[in-house]
């Protein structure tokens, strides 16, 4: 790759030198008289640099990676890649180091994320020998952890997740797995996965001058009401419940981290840039399913989205299910924050968040 890469910059160097020799004035062409390129270098001409650049640009791998919020419906729409067959879903693979590490002294936010800057990398080239051990073996261990949720991987050890297979799917032989086979499937497939903690600026950016990655950015939003509607109707004994009384704080805490996101998104292509909205997702699926399969680069089937669709908008099928997350009508959970806040937490959102709404295309439901 790297050799590609410079033989695509001498190309260009040449192609413009050659150029410049046969447009020079005199004065100038006196002053180069060592500079004659080789007759094969001199035939060579700007198609053929960015040829060789395009080429070294192929070979960069692909990933997809999934920026959202916690709560904000990323367990549902990263599943949409995660059923496609060419896909090599992690289901929050920095999960561990924020775990292992946030309780250390000395340890923020910044530092937890430069853990994360190093990690990334090496889950989006397949690079898990690399990896500490536990990482391995927990996902093995983990009934619902990242290897469980990787659809390739359980389709691969006959594990299929459907309506009649809580049992198989409960006995699933994860401990067959081993590093080896990992990276095998990971390298055959385009890699997705999803952050929740990371942001685009810190996480996301410093991976665009990677010359081994071409990594393409979901950035999944959801209406700040819904949002907070979802960690405020959790049970007051759930770590991530947000009572009443500070709905506002954390209203601002989420807006502040949409708004930093979505100012850094500007420093990428829009080729490689995917703003998409959870509402959207829940209400239209397939044609959402259909729009992230496109700018993944992977192809459709009318049988996958049709599958997709029936199997995570209708009713639950039971809290044993592995994918309980989800089953619940999507579209409902989408809207049901308006059922959810009072008058007043819902004011308060609109009234830290007004910006993020009106950028994002969501209407208050109050006047000022």
């Amino acid at each position: 790759m790297g050799r590609a890469f410079a033989l695509a910059l001498v190309v260009l160097t040449a192609v413009i030198l050659t150029l410049l020799l046969l447009t020079a004035p005199p004065a100038i062409t006196k002053l180069l008289p060592a500079c004659r390129m080789p007759d094969r270098l001199q035939q060579l001409t700007i198609e053929d640099a960015a040829g060789a650049i395009a080429k070294q640009t192929d070979e960069r791998r692909t990933a997809i990676v999934f920026i959202a919020y916690h709560r904000g419906g990323s367990t549902f729409t990263g599943d949409m890649l995660n059923v496609h067959p060419d896909v090599f879903y992690l289901y929050e693979p920095l999960r561990q180091i924020w775990q292992a590490n946030k309780h250390l002294p000395g340890v923020d936010d910044d530092v937890l994320e430069t853990l994360a800057l190093q990690a990334l990398p090496r889950f989006l080239l397949c690079q898990f020998s690399d990896l500490p051990i536990d990482w391995f073996v927990d996902g093995v261990a983990e009934k619902k952890g990242i290897f469980a949720r990787n659809s390739a991987l359980v389709r691969g050890l006959g594990c299929e997740k459907t309506k009649t297979s809580v049992e198989q799917w409960q006995s699933c032989p994860l401990g067959k797995l081993t590093v080896g086979s990992l990276e095998r499937e990971c390298l055959s497939r385009v890699v997705a996965t999803k952050l929740i903690r990371p942001t685009i600026g810190g996480a996301i950016l410093p991976l665009l001058d990677d010359s081994r990655l071409h990594v393409k950015v979901v950035h999944l939003v959801r209406d700040p009401r819904g949002l907070l509607a979802s960690v405020h109707k959790l049970p007051s004994t759930h770590p991530d419940h947000v009572p009443a009384r500070m709905i506002r704080a954390e209203a601002k805490r989420i807006c502040a981290r949409m708004r930093a996101n979505m100012f850094s998104a500007e420093g990428i292509r829009s080729s490689d840039y995917l703003l998409l909205r959870y509402e959207d997702a829940a209400i239209h699926t397939a044609s959402s399913m259909e729009e992230l399969h496109s700018f993944a680069g992977l192809a459709s089937s009318r049988q996958l989205l049709e599958s997709f669709v029936a199997a995570h908008t209708g009713p639950a099928i039971g809290s044993n299910y592995h994918w309980e997350a989800v089953r619940e009508n999507s579209t409902a959970t989408a809207l049901s924050w308006t059922m959810t806040l009072g008058r007043r937490s819902v004011i308060q959102i609109e009234n830290v968040c007004s910006d993020v709404l009106q950028a994002l295309g969501y209407k208050r439901m109050y006047s000022r």
